[in-house]
């Protein structure tokens, strides 16, 4: 018959007087093939030897030795163990002797603290160590004691972190800088192209328009009666003012509008009101202007309030 699943339905919980418990050689051979629950061995707090050498045993839970207080002598050799858990022979607080020679380990983060633990453990004779090979793709003739696996307890948590964080302000800082300094930017890129044009702007060119007027929308209707009705029909010198919503060119920029009216214009006619002042494009408007007393050494300005 197959004695590990006759093994697998037995309890110890009654035999707390056993001191040694041989399941050596239960399956020979069979890579795999058995299974150990987290509860196999409760009850046996006074035993002392437990063996399990060839037993096919492919995985071992991290409760298994769970109340094994007094156990002094584990036997895991020639099984298909190729990870062992810190918190399952952490239980075993009377480990004197260990034996896990012939098991696949794999050279991993998973067991880098078993490597720490088996060379230095003071207590506890850890058997053939010297017999440890590392198993694992391309892996071959190295001592898992040998190993270099300290790139496993660097904090690569705290390093991700940091990265991460690098990565979100050098995303936000642009978004942070434009929404704070947006303007500023703008207005030293109006004067950056300004300075341009004037660099490429013949002497003595004639303006197209007498002046710019620069107003708000709420007075675009005195603008018509009072300006343009009357200094550009009824004047005698018929004046030409570059007023906006008459003269700006469809489907370009808002912004392109004003910096090329402002430049073909011999003055600036700036209406200012209190919507004039609460408005974010009139006040970019009179700042264009302010800058041909710097490019072009004259004031264009012509403010009435």
């Amino acid at each position: 018959g197959n004695p590990s699943s006759v093994l697998s339905h037995l309890s110890f919980i009654n035999l707390t007087n056993l001191e040694s418990l041989d399941l050596s050689e239960i399956q020979p051979g069979k890579r795999g093939s058995w299974e150990l629950c987290s509860h196999f061995f409760q009850g046996l707090t006074n035993l002392h030897n437990l063996l399990l050498e060839d037993s096919a045993i492919p995985d071992l839970p991290e409760e298994i030795f769970s109340g094994l207080t007094s156990l002094e002598e584990l036997d895991l050799s020639n099984n298909d163990l190729k990870n062992f858990s810190q918190e399952m022979f952490g239980r075993l607080s009377s480990l004197k002797y260990l034996d896990v020679s012939e098991n696949p380990l794999i050279c991993s983060c998973e067991n880098a603290w078993f490597q720490n633990w088996s060379i230095s453990v003071p207590n506890v004779q850890m058997a053939l160590l010297d017999s440890y090979y590392c198993f694992g793709p391309g892996l071959t003739n190295r001592l898992f004691a040998d190993e270099d696996l300290s790139f496993c307890f660097e904090n690569w948590g705290m390093y991700l972190f940091i990265a991460t964080t690098v990565t979100i302000l050098l995303f936000l800082l642009p978004s942070l800088i434009y929404a704070k300094l947006g303007w500023t930017f703008r207005y030293a890129f109006y004067l950056l192209r300004g300075w341009g044009y004037k660099q490429l702007r013949p002497k003595g060119r004639d303006y197209q328009y007498d002046a710019y007027i620069s107003c708000c929308s709420h007075d675009y209707k005195w603008v018509i009666d009072n300006i343009l009705e009357k200094l550009e029909k009824q004047h005698e010198r018929c004046f030409r003012f570059c007023f906006g919503p008459r003269d700006f060119a469809p489907g370009q920029y808002y912004i392109d509008n004003v910096q090329n009216g402002i430049s073909r214009s011999r003055k600036t006619l700036c209406l200012v009101s209190r919507n004039y002042l609460e408005n974010e494009w009139c006040s970019l408007e009179i700042q264009l202007a302010c800058s041909n007393i710097y490019y072009h050494g004259y004031d264009p300005l012509v403010v009435v309030f």
